[in-house]
């Protein structure tokens, strides 16, 4: 994809303007507290590539940096991943099963500031089975929703498992506790 200009913030703006005044010859105004902490609070720009299916639901959503210029994000041919998220999960790494072949779509939205808004119309293309498996696949649909319930049953006991880590260190910090 190309974008042709960067996705300025709030603080970019201010500093264009502080240095044109500067250029002018003039002194910039001190921004207010306000002004400051609303630059900070901003939510950093990012593009987000939404991907579906013929059906026209959602498969999977990446998430890319502004950067002016060709870049490009590649998506795994994964839907979503079912297991719980952390602050460290990557978005565009947290893949699940694999998706069948056929007709998907893929959408461009900007986000300024938490504001998503569409950048691109859908540009449609084609998923191609690759005849590489050892055992054919007779029945496509009965496979996607078997790969669909295994993926949920892995996020529940990941989500399971995590929670009785949890557990195991509040009681060890319990026992602690109570040896004093």
């Amino acid at each position: 994809y190309h974008l042709k200009e960067n996705i300025k913030t709030k603080k970019d703006i201010r500093k264009k303007e502080e240095k044109e005044v500067i250029e002018k010859g003039g002194t910039p105004d001190y921004p207010t507290f306000a002004e400051l902490r609303e630059e900070d609070l901003e939510e950093s720009p990012y593009l987000l590539f939404v991907i579906k299916n013929e059906n026209n639901q959602v498969i999977r959503k990446l998430k890319a940096g502004v950067k002016e210029g060709i870049s490009r994000i590649t998506w795994d041919l994964r839907y979503a991943s079912d297991s719980p998220l952390s602050l460290k999960t990557n978005i565009n790494k947290h893949s699940g099963m694999p998706c069948l072949p056929g007709e998907y779509s893929v959408e461009m939205h900007k986000s300024i500031d938490g504001n998503i808004t569409q950048v691109t119309e859908p540009i449609k293309f084609t998923v191609k089975l690759l005849d590489n498996a050892t055992i054919p696949v007779t029945d496509k649909l009965a496979l996607d929703d078997f790969r669909k319930k295994v993926q949920q049953m892995v996020g529940v006991v990941t989500a399971t498992d995590k929670k009785l880590k949890e557990m195991q260190d509040k009681i060890q910090i319990i026992k602690k506790m109570t040896k004093k």
